[in-house]
């Protein structure tokens, strides 16, 4: 009898391990695939936004179009660089920063850096164009 709930409790233990085992493989899968739509749905956003700033006549003489390629930019690197980085990590458990104490360095301080950029650029078109439609003539 005891043998029988002995088997019982491990069996349950089992299929509760191989539960959890297919819903951390379904997680994975899903962000794998996510990050993957990210990605390829920021790139082809962002080389957007460059293209459009860059050909338009409309935006080529105007300084907040300039402050928004530069935003672009910056989104695209810290997509290429940063998003790679966390799916190795997250979805084949791989630590790429340990693969080096630079790329650790370099990762530590880049991805601050060009989100600061891209955040100021996108505030700095923003400051740009109300001062440059401001009713007020001496702040044109």
């Amino acid at each position: 009898m005891k043998t029988n709930i002995f088997i019982h409790n491990l069996l349950q233990k089992m299929s509760s391990l191989t539960t959890a085992q297919s819903i951390i493989n379904a997680s994975q899968k899903y962000t794998l695939s996510v990050y993957c739509l990210l990605l390829i749905g920021g790139l082809i956003g962002n080389i957007c936004h460059i293209i459009v700033f860059n050909s338009l006549k409309i935006f080529q003489h105007n300084q907040y179009a300039y402050y928004l390629i530069v935003s672009s930019i910056t989104d695209s690197f810290l997509l290429v660089v940063v998003l790679p980085s966390h799916v190795t990590e997250y979805v084949f458990d791989y630590d790429p920063t340990q693969l080096s104490l630079v790329w650790c360095k370099i990762r530590q301080t880049v991805v601050p850096a060009f989100s600061l950029i891209s955040f100021s650029s996108i505030c700095f078109a923003a400051i740009d164009q109300y001062l440059s439609t401001h009713y007020v003539p001496w702040l044109r």
